[in-house]
């Protein structure tokens, strides 16, 4: 129930509930994105979670809303995906874009039968500004400037990350710090980076553009993020922002459905418990790091369809090579397979400590 104490708690002023629930095509500063994340919080509180993942560089709070069926916590098989927009502060397309993303998945919920069954399927959290300093020195219309591009140190956000091909300063911004903490936190399936300025999907590796949030997400943090351009003009005029979003929520919406490619489980000992730092390899598809269980002993591989040799690995236990036949999603979820591996000729305590001392050294 929305309440006078639950709006105060969120510092929202009953008049601004009280105002159309439309979000207008338009751009929004800080403070009134703010107020519509809280709002949208308010107005569906047992589906959303607001929280922030730390401040910018000009103390700005980073919001992130997340939307599911269990919004507050992970649950065991629901892959925890994200989209993050206005990275770059004068590409400002993608900021308003998620904005509206964010109230047609609320308003559709229970509504209609696709967009239920996919926030029921997932975790999806929702970053719309990673820049919001430099949003605020940039202005419309700009397509092609570079003004607000920058946070406000003068650093290129997406130049900014731990690159495995080439060197590092070692210095991230608030801004980075904040992501980095939250994709190693949080074992993200899929992610989608919002820019602007062309039309181009790219994948990873990004290794011409070092220091890219992109590879960090896919290297690092086990997730695969693709970075979308989704307009020619980085900062369009106001009243050009319904195009955008009419042209790019079938996207938006069509790719959330990737999240549920592939193979999820959990890797189990002979008694139940989770074997947590497992490996789980899939051969001819050697990455830079493994992909490595959760503390639930959970992984997640995005794979199209196909037939797939999977070698599961631990210290303590035999190691575990079986074939996989993974078809099409079906009913919101990827394919569940779990693996239960047998001690190495070791007792479970001794199998345990093995794997615990083989992750943190």
């Amino acid at each position: 129930m929305v309440t006078w104490r639950l709006l105060q708690a969120f510092g929202l002023p009953f008049t601004l509930l009280a105002v159309s629930a439309v979000l207008d095509f338009g751009y929004h500063d800080a403070v009134l994105l703010e107020h519509f994340l809280k709002r949208m919080h308010v107005m569906h509180p047992t589906i959303t979670h607001l929280y922030s993942i730390g401040r910018s560089t000009g103390d700005v709070e980073l919001w992130v809303l997340v939307i599911g069926k269990n919004p507050w916590n992970h649950t065991i098989g629901i892959p925890e995906v994200k989209y993050v927009a206005n990275i770059h502060g004068n590409e400002a397309v993608g900021r308003e874009v998620v904005l509206h993303f964010i109230e047609y998945l609320l308003e559709g919920y229970g509504q209609n039968e696709e967009l239920t069954q996919l926030i029921d399927s997932m975790r999806l959290h929702l970053l719309p500004s990673m820049n919001p300093d430099g949003f605020s020195k940039a202005y419309s219309p700009d397509c092609n400037g570079v003004n607000g591009r920058n946070n406000q140190n003068g650093k290129d956000l997406n130049r900014n990350f731990p690159d495995p091909f080439a060197p590092w300063d070692g210095f991230p911004e608030a801004e980075t710090k904040a992501v980095m903490r939250w994709i190693k936190s949080e074992w993200f399936v899929l992610s989608v980076s919002l820019h602007g300025g062309a039309l181009v999907a790219s994948y990873p590796y990004d290794n011409r553009s070092p220091g890219g949030m992109q590879d960090f997400n896919y290297v690092w943090g086990q997730c695969m993020e693709v970075t979308l351009e989704v307009s020619c003009c980085k900062y369009p005029e106001g009243d050009k922002l319904k195009d955008f979003w009419d042209e790019n929520r079938p996207a938006l919406q069509a790719f959330l459905h990737k999240a549920h490619l592939g193979v999820k489980g959990l890797v189990l000992d002979r008694d139940g418990g989770a074997v947590v730092g497992a490996n789980v390899l899939v051969s001819d598809r050697n990455n830079l790091l493994p992909f490595n269980t959760t503390e639930h002993g959970e992984y997640f591989r995005l794979l199209l369809p196909g037939q797939y040799n999977f070698t599961i690995m631990a210290p303590g236990f035999k190691p575990l090579t079986q074939t996989i036949l993974l078809s099409e999603p079906r009913n919101f979820s990827a394919t569940r397979q779990d693996f239960i591996l047998e001690y190495n000729g070791k007792e479970k305590g001794e199998a345990r400590c093995a794997s615990w001392c083989e992750r943190n050294g």
